[in-house]
């Protein structure tokens, strides 16, 4: 899940051959043409709108889609179905269930935040190589856990555990989030030429995530 700096100005900049299809022309809207949060919206909402088969692109060549690690789910893990309308409270539910603390609407220059899922064969994920995320994986974010095994100390899962940020106030639910791992570097060239990204507007993030980490860390230490 990315925000719509990301998808605009890293993968989809006006060269990409997505813009050149007769169906995404007809809409007279560039990448450009995200300057105020009005344009932003109606580019943001009009991309979301197009037919499925249409929400498909190659990265440029000498493009990567990421510049480090890759976080990554499987799809039956999203806490959402493909081709959902797009809403705020989509958006939100999204950034939360996928741990996504670093995902904030912002108020600089009346800015705002639009989300964006991108899907890709995992074949891909396959020949770059992948694994179980650890504590260094997560940079800079705030709200990494690490799922146990009832018996042991030690992680053992294949997979992460992102941790629902819904749920970190509410001793009541369950921290689990949705399953990850992550991929190395994924060039231009580690897709295949039937192979491209698929995307989906989730909506507009409207909502911060103000639980202090205190209070995460306090759930965590009770886990």
């Amino acid at each position: 899940m990315i925000d719509h700096v990301s998808l605009l100005t890293f993968m989809l900049p006006e060269a990409n051959a997505f813009w050149d299809q007769e169906e995404v022309v007809d809409l007279g809207l560039t990448p450009s043409d995200s300057r105020t949060p009005d344009a932003l919206s109606r580019l943001c909402v009009s991309l979301g709108a197009l037919p499925a088969e249409l929400r498909r692109f190659r990265l440029g060549r000498d493009q990567l889609l990421t510049y480090g690690t890759l976080w990554f789910t499987n799809e039956t893990a999203l806490p959402f179905h493909w081709d959902a309308p797009p809403s705020e409270t989509l958006a939100a539910t999204a950034r939360d269930k996928l741990g996504l603390v670093h995902l904030a609407p912002t108020s600089r220059e009346a800015r705002t935040s639009h989300l964006f899922c991108l899907a890709f064969d995992g074949d891909v994920a396959e020949r770059v190589g992948h694994f179980r995320p650890c504590a260094f994986d997560g940079i800079d974010n705030r709200r990494f856990m690490v799922p146990r095994d009832p018996i042991s100390t030690v992680g053992t899962a294949e997979w992460g555990q992102t941790a629902d940020l819904s749920a970190i106030g509410n001793d009541g639910l369950s921290l689990n989030g949705a399953e990850e791992r992550v991929a190395n570097q994924i060039f231009f060239n580690d897709f295949h030429d039937t192979e491209a990204l698929d995307f989906m507007y989730l909506g507009e993030l409207s909502v911060p995530h103000n639980v202090p980490d205190q209070r995460f860390a306090d759930r965590l230490a009770a886990l």
